[in-house]
């Protein structure tokens, strides 16, 4: 960690910073051109040339969310093939995913999942698809591409079509062709809200290649409704708190009220059918030039932890695929054990280091769930199915932050927290000094675990 030694470190929580498990940095100056947009028109078509641009594909369209444009998606396949009403998912994975595919009245089929490359698992995946499958979802988790020629040829093989979602991985770019994720499916999707690469408040774009799928999600698109100048302002509002929420000083509030726990109930899975509002149009493209740089950041704050970090604590890394390009955006890493990953995240957010998992559960044992009286929730259609790999990942995954608010001291506290660990303590040297600071701050310690944003 180029030789830097923290010793009798002030932590975290004592000096008012947490740092949040992802983030995009948000000037007063970017939130006062979203607010200005919020009264003029042409912000959604120019951020929508912008990405046409940039990924190469011919027609865009930007949505409220992510889960929006993948409704979007689902309802221009349905269109052209009416008789197919399964959507294959990874069975660990985004639940919105599953509650779009539900609101679009289609039904989820799970897939097994390779731990060492969060990945569908290919023997699981040729069993799943059939001749019900209207879509394939290709998820590049946490930043990191996932091959995709033998998804599509399988998709495509079976007359289904292959959806490139990096919501996660916007920037990143695959290993066959080296093009922009969510650009390499008959459609794809990018999502722009909290904790993803390039965060405008919210939002999603979904794209198309497929000439057919485009013209029937131009006619969907087009009927829906646009928003309103009331709604426009209550997006800015969203924009500029979310803003100061998920910098480290705000984020620190947020951890010790509880709110980061908020995404966990399912009620706010629902989304509206419009587009995208103006303020986070606009808030898009001026961030869209940084967004190299910012990824630029977290791939090499990823690359100093994996230097050091799985050969300290027995961690494993997730590898990157031959000839890809991953963001990072968040690292993702397998512990030896749950327990172990436990302790690993009690260590580091007593430090103030949002270190978590991805979703705490597997998509099969959310679906099993009740769901509150007034939502109704999705189902799948293999829900009695055992997924061990999809387990395995969601008992031993870690993530740690690399986002551009991450600074070399909060590297090198990674790496001796991690360190620490393994060791089973601290070094005898300030031992006791450390532990005796930790334990008179330790009721300062928020009362709820930090989710996941």
């Amino acid at each position: 960690m180029g030789g830097i030694v923290i010793t009798n470190p002030v932590l975290p929580w004592a000096r008012g910073r947490f740092l949040p498990p992802s983030a995009t940095p948000h000037t007063a100056a970017d939130l006062a051109a979203s607010l200005a947009a919020a009264a003029r028109t042409g912000a959604e078509a120019a951020f929508a040339r912008d990405l046409t641009a940039l990924t190469g594909c011919p027609s865009v369209h930007l949505t409220a969310s992510g889960r929006a444009a993948f409704f979007l998606i689902l309802e221009a396949g349905k269109r052209l093939r009416p008789d197919r009403r399964e959507v294959v998912l990874p069975a660990y994975t985004c639940p919105v995913l599953a509650y779009a595919a539900h609101a679009a009245g289609l039904r989820v089929r799970l897939v097994d999942m390779d731990p060492l490359t969060l990945d569908y698992d290919r023997a699981a995946l040729e069993r799943a698809i059939g001749p019900q499958t209207l879509a394939v979802v290709s998820v590049h988790p946490l930043g990191l591409p996932r091959p995709l020629d033998d998804v599509r040829a399988r998709a495509h093989a079976a007359g289904a079509f292959l959806v490139d979602d990096a919501a996660q991985a916007f920037g990143a770019r695959g290993p066959e062709p080296a093009t922009c994720t969510g650009a390499q499916g008959d459609a794809g999707l990018f999502s722009f809200g909290p904790g993803k690469p390039l965060s405008a408040g919210g939002g999603g774009a979904a794209l198309f290649n497929d000439a057919s799928l485009a013209a029937a999600a131009a006619e969907i698109f087009a009927a829906w409704p646009r928003p309103r100048l009331a709604s426009q302002l209550l997006a800015w509002a969203r924009i500029a708190a979310l803003a100061v929420a998920t910098h480290p000083r705000g984020w620190w509030w947020v951890a010790r009220l509880g709110l980061d726990a908020a995404g966990d109930d399912p009620r706010t899975w629902q989304f509206a059918r419009q587009p995208l509002n103006a303020p986070a149009a606009a808030l898009g493209q001026r961030l869209l030039p940084q967004l190299a740089g910012w990824n630029a950041q977290r791939q090499a704050n990823a690359q100093r932890l994996l230097a050091d970090l799985p050969a300290q604590a027995g961690l494993t890394p997730i590898a990157a695929a031959a000839g890809s390009q991953p963001i990072y955006l968040r690292l993702p890493l397998l512990a030896r054990s749950p327990a172990q990953r436990a302790e690993l995240i009690a260590r580091l957010r007593r430090a103030g280091i949002g270190a978590g998992r991805l979703y705490g559960h597997t998509l099969a044992e959310i679906l099993r769930r009740p769901f509150p009286a007034a939502l109704s929730g999705p189902t799948a259609v293999n829900l009695g199915d055992d997924f061990p790999g999809a387990t395995e990942i969601a008992q031993r995954l870690l993530t740690l932050p690399t986002h551009p608010y991450v600074q070399e001291s909060d590297l090198a506290l990674m790496r001796m927290e991690i360190g620490d660990q393994r060791e089973g303590g601290r070094s005898a040297k300030g031992k006791c000094k450390k532990e005796g600071r930790r334990g008179k701050r330790r009721s300062r310690l928020p009362r709820h675990p930090i989710s996941d944003l």
